[in-house]
Formats: structure tokens, sequence, C-alpha cells
């Protein structure tokens, strides 16, 4: 079922002109839970987005805050050397690996890193 669920919002996403970049499964704390509602407790996931359409580009940070800019306004596109997701990586990874980078990031700003 999640499978096809996931398999179905990239659809939307591609129907958008957006480019999935990658999922993680987003950490719950159910230690409160019985066992009765953890039968039940649902899964949360999370998925990370970009793309440009209409003249309009679209960024998500690693918290997930979009920006958008126009095309127009874009003076100069450069991709710098000591970006935390350089050009090309996340096409060369699974989805495992890409959801295990977003996580360690996300371990790192929790450290101050």
């Amino acid at each position: 079922v999640a499978a096809e669920a996931r398999r179905r919002i990239e659809a939307v996403f591609a129907e958008e002109g957006l480019t999935v970049v990658g999922w993680r499964d987003v950490p719950v704390d159910d230690s409160m839970l019985g066992s009765q509602a953890r039968s039940v407790e649902p899964s949360f996931h999370q998925v990370f987005v970009t793309g440009e359409a209409d003249g309009v580009i679209s960024m998500r940070n690693i918290a997930g805050q979009v920006s958008k800019i126009k095309r127009d306004d874009v003076k100069e596109e450069k991709h710098l050397p000591q970006s935390m997701m350089p050009a090309g990586l996340a096409a060369g990874l699974t989805v495992e690996e890409f959801t295990s980078l977003i996580e360690y990031l996300v371990t790192l700003k929790s450290i101050g890193g």
C-alpha cells in the first residue's frame, strides 16, 4: 500500500512539473501509546521536491520551507563547491541512501553542525 501511495504522489508531482528528490520516514515517539493504539498507528513520511513551472523556480530547504523566485530575476546560476547538495547527487542515490543522507544532515543541524 505504501509503495503504491508513493507512486501516485510522485505521479502527481511529475504532472505538475516537479521532481521528487527523496523521501524520509518522519520519526515519532509512540512510547506513550498502548498496544491497541499502536496497532492502528499511521506512518508519517516527508517528501522532498523541487521544480520550475511558468517561469517560477521553487526551492525547498532542509526544513521544508519553500522559496520562490522568478526565472527572469535570476542573473546567474552557479553550483558552489561547498553546497550541502552538489548538482546531480540525488540522481545517483537510491531513495534509501538519500533518506539516510537527509537524516544525517538533520542530526548535524540539531547539534549545531
